[in-house]
């Protein structure tokens, strides 16, 4: 273990003595509460939230697999397999008691389970770098952790990315400590090639997590050579010694969080902003991305690890390297070239597909080219832009134990100097800083820093020694904190209350109508009719969730998108407000609800009055200052005009 051994140890005990101890037993039972806790905020009542409009297109995508074919604006494709697979194991299981396997559960247990996954991964291997104390604190502030737990409840991407994150981090360390030529350092390699292809077949910000462990790499290997010795002799510093060594990470952290607030980019999106700005800010990034990545060179490696690295020829062996190569590509293939539909189709008609194959293989060649131009797109007009310290005030408003156990991790990280400690910290420092630059923001994406903080956060909180009461007194506070923010996120109609850690959420409100109108409409064999002009205001998503085949209501009944509104060809209609006046004027009774909310929490979020008043009611936006200008607003903790607003819907049913 020559990370969490070299100078002052990472983590305070080792863990591989430690189960037989009573120190060992202490942290079974403290990891069994923590996955317990983890567990049971993950599953509880999983199914009752309303759908978000894109959890209704990645179970759309998941029911239909037959005809999928890969759409980066939706990501994928690896998620929608995984999902395939419960609805199909879910219809076998249910089958006997005429039960359908695709409900609002069963589509968001994969993430739900992935988010138990990765606990999992922090109590077991991660445990080898963070000791026992680093692992259990960590996986704790990661199992109360309001977003981590919100998005482990929703079916999109990001709690499956952030398995796969650490799965790759935890093959990659393993890697630095084996050689090629050891079955550990073979299996290490191979499982950083499979971890990032996963990934890569998720979503595309794994090309940062790759760029981040490459750059890592880089640095490691230099840091420490006889040129690199040679370079600080000539410009004559020594940063490993120097007394302000410890503090450039921090300093850099302030230093970023700082531009993004004094150079925001503003929710229009504007040409000035867009060149002013977003510019000087991209810069500072940039800088300090150069900086940081000077100080991992300034650290002088133990003998053990220098070792290591001078022994890198005789270690290395091509065979480990060809074998993750394969590895990846095979992974690439099966996910983007649709071998997955072409297996189906060979299962009904014993028949190979040929026109399938080909399809597939013209769409595994294009998918990364499509992937780059998508998002390339979205940097240069993305639809949802905002702020550059967007995430620092949503992680204001919902990770403070996060965000201070991080600022000790990063102390504690950066004066007790290991790899491990500074690829956290490089971690931790990197997606802060690309999250802040990139265009488009949406709150899903804070976990992508709460993990590296937790796990930063974790390793100090484990590595100091605590007086037994005030280990108790912020234990206690932080839970409390924690459990508040994540009940009113996901158990307190959190759509209802325009959480901010939600985005283009639909309320509860619309799925309790929609269902009340079908139980009220039920037997009658004609078609919902739903608005389906993007013109005029698209309301496919999510309701054709709750109006596909078998739907609780909809019995025989099916639904058709847009169209001719005649309405005395449906049961009911789910409409806009400009396209209801045809059912209006047919006697149709109608009730205007909420669609879809868009909020955007403010600084003045943070103020005390407000932040008080909206921790405990959880409502952001008050019925009665949502149509007032944002100076005149005195208790909402939403920002102004173009950053919130609401769409709404009308549901409705003929006369009787």
């Amino acid at each position: 273990m020559i990370f969490a051994r070299t100078g002052a140890p990472f983590f305070m005990e080792s863990p591989h003595d430690a189960p037989k101890t009573a120190l060992g037993n202490r942290f079974w039972l403290g990891a069994s509460l923590v996955l317990f806790l983890g567990i049971a905020l993950r599953q509880l009542n999983l199914g009752e939230a309303s759908f978000h409009p894109d959890e209704a297109i990645h179970a759309f995508f998941a029911g239909g697999f037959k005809t999928y074919h890969y759409e980066p604006t939706y990501h994928g494709p690896l998620l929608y397999h995984l999902v395939a697979t419960v609805f199909g194991l879910g219809d076998l299981l249910g089958r006997p008691f005429g039960l359908s396997g695709e409900n609002d559960f069963t589509a968001r247990l994969v993430p739900s389970l992935l988010g138990v996954g990765l606990l999992a991964l922090v109590i077991g291997p991660m445990r080898a770098w963070l000791g026992n104390r680093g692992a259990l604190a960590s996986a704790a502030l990661l199992a109360v952790s309001p977003s981590m737990v919100t998005y482990s409840r929703r079916l999109l991407h990001d709690s499956l990315a952030l398995f796969l994150t650490l799965g790759a981090v935890i093959c990659f360390l393993i890697a630095l400590e084996h050689g090629a030529n050891t079955a550990r350092g073979r299996n290490a390699r191979i499982g950083v090639a499979a971890f990032l292809t996963l990934f890569l077949a998720t979503k595309a910000n794994c090309l940062f997590i790759a760029a981040m462990l490459g750059a890592f790499y880089a640095a490691w290997r230099i840091a420490g050579s006889q040129r690199m010795d040679v370079a600080w002799k000539v410009i004559g510093l020594s940063l490993e010694n120097n007394r302000i060594s410890k503090w450039i990470p921090a300093l850099l952290f302030v230093f970023v969080s700082g531009a993004a607030i004094i150079f925001p980019r503003d929710n229009t999106f504007s040409p000035l902003v867009k060149a002013n700005q977003h510019l000087i800010f991209q810069g500072v990034a940039l800088i300090s991305a150069a900086l940081f990545g000077v100080w991992l060179l300034s650290r002088a490696p133990d003998a053990a690890e220098e070792k290591r690295k001078s022994e890198w020829r005789i270690s290395s062996d091509a065979t480990t390297y060809i074998l993750a190569l394969a590895a990846a590509l095979w992974i690439y293939v099966f996910f983007f070239g649709q071998i997955a539909q072409i297996l189906i189709q060979w299962g009904q008609n014993r028949e190979f597909p040929g026109a399938t194959f080909f399809e597939g293989a013209r769409s595994a060649r294009g998918a990364i080219t499509e992937m780059l131009k998508y998002w390339g797109g979205q940097q240069k007009e993305p639809r949802l832009p905002s702020r550059h310290d967007y995430y620092l005030v949503l992680a204001l408003l919902y990770e403070v134990p996060i965000v201070l156990a991080a600022m000790g991790g990063i102390w504690h990280a950066s004066k007790n100097r290991s790899a491990f400690s500074d690829l956290l910290l490089w971690w931790g420092f990197t997606s802060w800083t690309i999250y802040a630059v990139a265009n488009e923001k949406v709150p899903w994406l804070l976990v992508h820093s709460i993990l590296p903080f937790a796990l930063l956060g974790g390793a100090w909180l484990g590595a100091i020694r605590w007086n037994k009461t005030a280990l108790a007194l912020g234990a206690t506070g932080g839970l409390l904190f924690c459990l508040r923010s994540v009940s009113g996120a996901n158990f307190e109609r959190p759509g209802d209350h325009s959480e901010p850690i939600l985005y283009a959420q639909t309320p509860e409100t619309f799925h309790d109508t929609l269902a009340q109108t079908l139980r009220e409409t039920q037997g009658d064999p004609r078609p919902v009719w739903m608005a389906g002009d993007a013109k005029a205001g698209d309301r496919q998503w999510p309701t054709v969730w709750y109006l596909r085949e078998g739907a609780p209501g909809m019995g025989a009944s099916g639904s058709t998108i847009g169209g001719a509104t005649a309405p005395d060809q449906f049961r009911a209609a789910i409409s806009n407000e400009a396209q209801w006046l045809d059912f209006a004027n047919a006697g149709w009774k109608g009730q205007t609800v909420d669609f879809l909310i868009w909020p955007r929490a403010s600084w003045a979020a943070i103020a005390p009055r407000r932040y008080a008043r909206w921790f405990w009611t959880r409502e952001a936006m008050p019925e009665n200052e949502r149509k007032l200008p944002q100076e005149k607003r005195e208790i909402s903790i939403l920002s102004g005009q173009g950053e919130w607003f609401n769409a709404t819907a009308v549901i409705g049913k003929p006369p009787k």
